[in-house]
């Protein structure tokens, strides 16, 4: 922490990472692939007013302190403590961007009656919560049209589809693992689902009815070397 440039009172902050990161349902192991699957830090809770974490324009950019600094403690834990270094296991074809901590703005979200992140683990507003999951690929949604949710879904859920499809083809296939694709928007744009009364629980639904990909391409997708050999499930 200290080599990363945090503060003393980021230290809670650090273990709840460590301790996720070498928990049995993380599988931190799986890091540094050929695809570049990196941590994405999403952090709520008091906490985040309190110790200074940037969550407004620019959450994800560098310049923040503690943003900045937790994000580069992610970094030298996996290199240092769980060897992923470039002659090691760490084998990302071009790595990804997600350094910094992602902060969810508190103040945005208890105005338009969202919970956090955290909350779909079972915390609530008032705790200060961390976190992780492995991002394959993004895309960045520069822009949308409308002043309704019902106009605005379709790009959110196209953007998810093309960000996300090959992921779900590639590195899930026709398996059964777990695939939880995270859109972040910004609070401009979920007021516009508030103030129409929408619930988060909504917007899964729409973005689930729209962000989806043709079947013959799903076919086209998926690899033998992946899904079509002895054993495993079919389309039919």
């Amino acid at each position: 922490g200290v080599m990363a440039g945090c503060k003393p009172e980021h230290l809670p902050i650090l273990l709840a990472m460590a301790g996720t990161l070498t928990g049995d349902r993380y599988g931190v192991e799986h890091s540094g692939n050929t695809t570049g699957a990196d941590a994405l830090v999403i952090l709520d809770g008091p906490c985040v007013t309190e110790l200074g974490f940037n969550h407004g324009p620019g959450a994800q950019r560098e310049g923040s302190r503690a943003n900045a600094t937790v994000g580069r403690w992610l970094r030298l834990f996996l290199r240092n403590v769980c060897g992923f270094t470039a002659d090691e296991h760490d084998k990302a074809t071009f790595g990804n961007p997600t350094k910094p901590v992602l902060a969810e703005d508190m103040a945005a979200l208890a105005e338009i009656g969202w919970g956090p992140v955290a909350a779909e683990f079972g915390f609530g507003p008032s705790d200060d919560a961390v976190t992780i999951g492995r991002i394959n690929s993004t895309v960045l949604i520069g822009s949308v049209y409308g002043a309704t949710p019902d106009e605005i879904v379709p790009y959110l859920a196209d953007g998810l589809a093309r960000a996300t499809g090959w992921d779900l083809t590639h590195v899930f296939g026709l398996g059964r693992g777990d695939y939880r694709p995270i859109l972040v928007l910004s609070p401009m744009l979920a007021r516009v689902f508030g103030k129409a009364g929408w619930s988060k629980a909504q917007v899964k639904a729409a973005l689930f009815e729209h962000a989806r990909i043709p079947a013959w391409k799903f076919e086209k997708l998926i690899g033998e070397w992946s899904n079509l050999t002895a054993g495993r499930r079919t389309l039919l």
